[in-house]
């Protein structure tokens, strides 16, 4: 069975780094990383910017929506990636579980600027039975396991 993927917020980590990069070289971003993945189906974005969501539509062929409502009830996602503006994660976060408990919510780092509002997303996503991730995607950049590498030697 395929996890089902919603992407929120189709900027930089949602779509666009790797866009008009070789895929076959590069995977920067959540659209590509799940559309790539055998394991995953990615079934559509989220972004307020209709230019965005265009181009979502163009490269994944995959709908998109202005609305994490009309999202979710089309989608039936079971795992949700949120990757809006850090200052927006707490809100988006509460907006996703008003309308669906999915098994897993990726949430770009970091949580929150605001520690209490990252401990109650934590608290409410233990409470609700979800999931909740955080993407350390520069763990994997090659340059940064370099500068690792030079550090520990």
């Amino acid at each position: 069975m395929k996890h089902r993927v919603l992407v929120i917020g189709l900027g930089q980590i949602g779509m666009g780094y790797d866009l008009r990069l070789d895929p076959d070289f590069h995977i920067s971003t959540l659209a590509r990383a799940f559309s790539m993945h055998t394991d995953f189906e990615l079934t559509g974005g989220v972004d307020l910017e209709t230019s965005r969501r265009k181009l979502f539509e163009k490269e994944y062929l995959r709908p998109s929506f202005s609305s994490i409502e009309q999202a979710i009830a089309e989608t039936q996602p079971n795992i949700i990636a949120i990757s809006v503006p850090t200052e927006n994660h707490f809100e988006v976060f509460l907006e996703v579980l008003k309308f669906s408990k999915p098994e897993v919510i990726l949430c770009e780092k970091p949580l929150s600027y605001k520690l209490t509002e990252a401990e109650e997303m934590i608290r409410v996503a233990s409470d609700s039975g979800v999931i909740l991730l955080t993407n350390y995607m520069r763990r994997c950049d090659l340059a940064v396991i370099e500068v690792r590498r030079r550090i520990l030697r």
